[in-house]
């Protein structure tokens, strides 16, 4: 049977069911809208995003002032907001946020409890709404991710707020530039940051001198074996750069005599104990 055949029918207390046709006009009708509020929204936040806010623009200024003053309340000013590039960005996690509000303690606080996290989460809900900002928050182990936000002026980026874990954590705004034309790079870059601080007690590398031994890498296989494009991009591209990395930090094959490979991974302080860790997990 056609929807348009299927009549309105009586409900128990008098008033009449609307007809099928009409239910499914309707749905289309709000398919329609939210459609229409994506391509004029959601478009204008992607695009954001993706070519980024300058860091002196007013309105990330004012998302700022807002973290301020809930940091400023829940740390009794024992700690700061530092506006810095995205962590997230500058590595593996590609998109995901702009710029992070890195909270940096004092010497009087050594390290950020669950409670003062979620603290800063419900109070940073409240002080958007007072100040006209909508975002969406989650919150997470170390950050609160902000985003889908906007003010009266239009879509803003996402952000994230990313907390010092301990006072001997120290961060600093990442240079991501030269690696810019390689995603494979800065998720190689990322594996090799991650291991001191998560698995094992490796001294923590020099990131710039540690991507440009990852990029001489990536130049050599393209130019040198042939390797087109695309076999450096993905999972794959993933799997030959990081294993070539691991050669040479290791000094296994060929790949360690790649010129300035050497020298860039001994000024990155990826020798001794790296080479050694490196070695015993090729064998």
């Amino acid at each position: 049977m056609a929807l348009s055949a299927v009549t309105a029918r009586p409900l128990y207390n008098g008033s009449t069911c609307p007809d099928m046709s009409t239910a499914h006009e309707a749905a289309q009708s709000a398919t329609r809208a939210y459609s229409r509020w994506h391509t004029r929204n959601g478009a204008a936040m992607q695009a954001l995003n993706m070519r980024g806010m300058n860091k002196k623009d007013a309105r990330l200024r004012s998302v700022k002032r807002c973290c301020d003053q809930v940091v400023m309340q829940v740390f009794q000013g024992h700690a700061t907001v530092q506006l810095q590039g995205s962590t997230a960005k500058g590595t593996s996690l590609k998109g995901r946020s702009d710029w992070d509000f890195f909270v940096r303690l004092n010497d009087n606080l050594p390290t950020v409890t669950q409670a003062q996290r979620k603290a800063v989460h419900d109070q940073l809900q409240a002080q958007f709404a007072s100040a006209g900002i909508h975002y969406r928050m989650q919150c997470g182990e170390n950050r609160i991710r902000l985003f889908q936000g906007r003010d009266v002026q239009g879509p803003l980026p996402n952000c994230d707020v990313v907390f010092q874990r301990y006072k001997s954590d120290v961060r600093l705004p990442p240079n991501s530039k030269a690696l810019a034309s390689s995603h494979t790079a800065q998720q190689v870059v990322r594996y090799f940051k991650l291991l001191p601080r998560r698995y094992t007690n490796l001294p923590q590398p020099k990131s710039s001198r540690l991507e440009q031994a990852v990029m001489l890498l990536d130049n050599h296989m393209r130019c040198q074996r042939g390797l087109r494009k695309h076999d450096m991009e993905g999972p794959a591209g993933y799997d030959r750069l990081l294993n070539a990395t691991m050669q040479a930090v290791a000094g296994i094959g060929d790949l360690q005599a790649v010129r300035g490979v050497p020298d860039s991974l001994q000024q990155a302080g990826m020798n001794g104990e790296w080479r050694l860790g490196r070695y015993r997990c090729l064998l």
